[in-house]
């Protein structure tokens, strides 16, 4: 009797086993509930060695295996990077050097060139036989003009080269009329790389990213309003699109009713990555660019900042008490933590040039294989802002150090850095009183300073 007992309560045990690891791990071919993540906040711990609260981070995932990353080719993605919102804002193609208005004064302290003594942030220029010149604009009377409405300011941004055309974003700032309230308007333009007028590509939804991956550019439409309730409350769809880039042949990707940021997507390895968020939890979306399959990550209480692809990992940039970059392969959903940056302030892409947090929008960046990164050691006799290069394989790290200060405030100081070419650009804003520029050798873990150039205040910020 006793033995039967126990086969039958083996027999229990086995089938629960069975029905619990079905609900936590899905089925090929079929997606894992969202409703069955748990996710969790977790204990700030201090890091070994520095002043720093860190959160210990932990991904839940689901073991789907028909999950298909495809290899890269080089030069396949670009677009915004692992934290820079705007993207590109100084682009060497060729023989010539692009930079959108509001990062002239950095191009021409670091690449030389006059000729320009006054510009627009929502302009793109060009540097020719030592002299920078106009070569694309966009006012804001344009889209005041599309929608009868008054419009602040415009920047550009998320500069990349393709096809024989430069392609680049434009926000417009807050606009608004006596009967409706709009959002910031956002524009893809082209120009052909010999010059000539601008050409509207396509209208996405203020505050986002666009990318160019294999040759077709991926973005958000403007809005979806699938319910309108009243003048102040509609639902809406957040959708994904693929189009040609000259605008033709859109193909929707990916449609959700659930909260996400223009800002926080990301393309590579044949998916698309998002996040998505309820009023309970938050986890990426991944959806195959040729299926539509779709596999999801439960983020276990990471708060996520921004997302960007490269060579099979998802590069995450979380925000607790620090800004911490980690890295997540995006077949296994493991993670490891990379670095801990300069926090930053978040302001949307309309107010990058505008506000005067303009210096302290962008201190990370990744490419081919490095992190690039502005950190603050405190626990020296003197406090410093340091910069490093990380080879995310190796782990291998060379770093410089920018300034050293006795100040016990470092609340006014701000950096911004993009690689420009085979150099890191780096800008160092002290307080409001001196800004540091400087040139580094990118694409190697031997950094060689290039460039070092102080000036005092007199820069348009």
């Amino acid at each position: 009797m006793r033995k039967k007992i126990a086969v039958a309560l083996a027999g229990i045990f086995v089938v629960c086993l069975v029905i619990s690891c079905l609900t936590c791990h899905g089925s090929q071919g079929a997606e894992p509930e969202r409703e069955n993540m748990k996710t969790y906040r977790p204990i700030p711990k201090k890091a070994e060695g520095t002043g720093i609260y860190r959160m210990k981070q932990t991904v839940k995932r689901w073991d789907w295996k028909g999950w298909e990353v495809k290899e890269d080719a080089p030069g396949s993605l670009m677009g915004s990077n692992i934290v820079s919102i705007s993207g590109r804002a100084i682009l060497e193609e060729g023989d010539s050097l692009y930079a959108a208005g509001y990062r002239l004064p950095m191009a021409m302290e670091l690449y030389g060139g006059d000729g320009v003594l006054d510009w627009e942030d929502y302009n793109i220029y060009r540097l020719k036989d030592g002299k920078w010149e106009l070569f694309a604009s966009n006012p804001p009377e344009n889209v005041e003009d599309r929608y009868g409405i008054m419009v602040d300011e415009g920047v550009a941004m998320n500069l990349m080269c393709y096809g024989g055309f430069l392609y680049y974003g434009v926000c417009y700032k807050h606009t608004w009329d006596e009967d409706r309230i709009l959002d910031t308007a956002q524009f893809v333009y082209r120009v052909p790389i010999q010059g000539g007028g601008a050409e509207e590509v396509v209208e996405t939804k203020y505050e986002s990213k666009f990318y160019i991956y294999n040759g077709k550019v991926y973005y958000m439409p403007r809005e979806y309003v699938r319910e309108e309730k009243d003048w102040f409350s509609y639902t809406r769809d957040n959708v994904y699109q693929e189009m040609e880039l000259g605008g033709e042949n859109k193909r929707e990707i990916y449609r959700t009713d659930m909260q996400t940021w223009g800002s926080v997507f990301a393309l590579g390895g044949g998916c698309l990555y998002l996040l998505e968020w309820d009023d309970e939890k938050e986890w990426i979306t991944g959806v195959n660019l040729e299926t539509g399959d779709t596999r999801y990550y439960s983020m276990g209480g990471m708060s996520i900042y921004t997302l960007f692809y490269e060579g099979g990992y998802l590069y995450i940039s979380s925000f607790s008490n620090t800004v911490s970059i980690f890295r997540m392969d995006v077949s296994s959903g493991q993670t490891e933590y990379l670095a801990d940056c300069i926090e930053m302030a978040w302001r949307p892409p309309s107010e990058i040039a505008i506000s005067e947090e303009c210096d302290f929008v962008n201190t990370v960046w990744l490419e081919n294989g490095y992190l690039y990164f502005m950190w603050q050691d405190k626990n020296a006799a003197l406090e410093r802002w340091l910069f490093s290069a990380l080879d995310v394989e190796t782990k291998q790290m060379s770093t410089e150090v920018l300034v050293e200060k006795e100040s016990e405030s470092w609340q006014e100081d701000r950096g911004y850095l993009e690689v420009v070419g085979d150099e890191a650009a780096v800008c160092h804003n002290v307080g409001g009183e001196k800004i540091f520029f400087y040139r580094f050798r990118a694409n190697a873990l031997q950094m060689d300073r290039l460039e070092r150039k102080e000036i005092r205040k007199g820069i348009k910020e």
